[in-house]
């Protein structure tokens, strides 16, 4: 059965372990009814490895989620943000203006990549000590609030693990947990930000809607006031 054979896999794997060898951590199996999970080495001090699978989550300034994939292993970081970008601008119609990444989605050629796609404004920090032309794109006035806007997503995303049930399911299988990330708490995280965009669009239109009143009041009044002249 598939169980036996997953047994006589962990088995062989042992015996390498006990021959001073280390496993092949990309086929290396952690769980016998999780096939799939590997681990992944975080360089946390409490969990320096974790095991189980990669997700990325792609947000807007609304904290709507556009894209998100499930990956086996722990690939690279800017391995996966072009497909994402691709996604994205299939789905919408049109690449993001702006987009803000940690440092792990840098590498050489990302800028000139994610400009080909049709991003604008890319806010990357670069991995190594930055040259002094780079030190200063890094520090301008349109860099920072964006690397500070990003930082603080890193709060929801503890929110979508702690209480929308992104930190652990039991569902099994690769495929199965790409679907669970769409179920019904990660649906009601989105029409919760949805509700809040639509309440904001709400009171804009409200604003500019007095400020027209207020004009149009303005200039019968000023009509008034000249018709009175003509009258005297």
């Amino acid at each position: 059965s598939v169980l036996i054979e997953r047994t006589r896999a962990v088995i062989a794997q042992a015996r390498v372990r006990v021959a001073g060898a280390q496993p092949d951590g990309t086929t290396r199996i952690v769980s016998l009814h999780e096939p799939d999970a590997r681990p992944i080495r975080k360089g946390r001090i409490g969990k320096p490895v974790e095991f189980g699978y990669k997700a990325q989550v792609l947000d807007n300034a609304d904290g709507i989620i556009l894209d998100h994939s499930v990956h086996i292993g722990n690939p690279s970081d800017h391995g996966l943000i072009r497909p994402a970008i691709e996604r994205v601008a299939t789905r919408f119609g049109a690449a993001p203006i702006l987009l803000a990444a940690d440092r792990g989605y840098w590498d050489n050629h990302i800028e000139a990549d994610l400009t080909e796609l049709g991003v604008t404004t890319i806010v990357i920090p670069r991995t190594g000590k930055p040259s002094q032309a780079r030190q200063h794109i890094e520090h301008a006035d349109t860099f920072v609030p964006a690397v500070k806007w990003r930082t603080g997503c890193e709060g929801w995303i503890s929110h979508l693990k702690r209480d929308c049930g992104w930190r652990r399911t039991r569902l099994r299988g690769h495929d199965v947990r790409a679907v669970y990330l769409r179920q019904p708490k990660r649906l009601a995280w989105q029409l919760e930000r949805l509700r809040e965009a639509r309440a904001v669009l709400l009171n804009r239109a409200h604003v500019v809607a007095n400020v027209s009143a207020k004009i149009e009041r303005r200039k019968l009044s000023a009509a008034d006031a000249a018709r009175a002249q003509r009258l005297c």
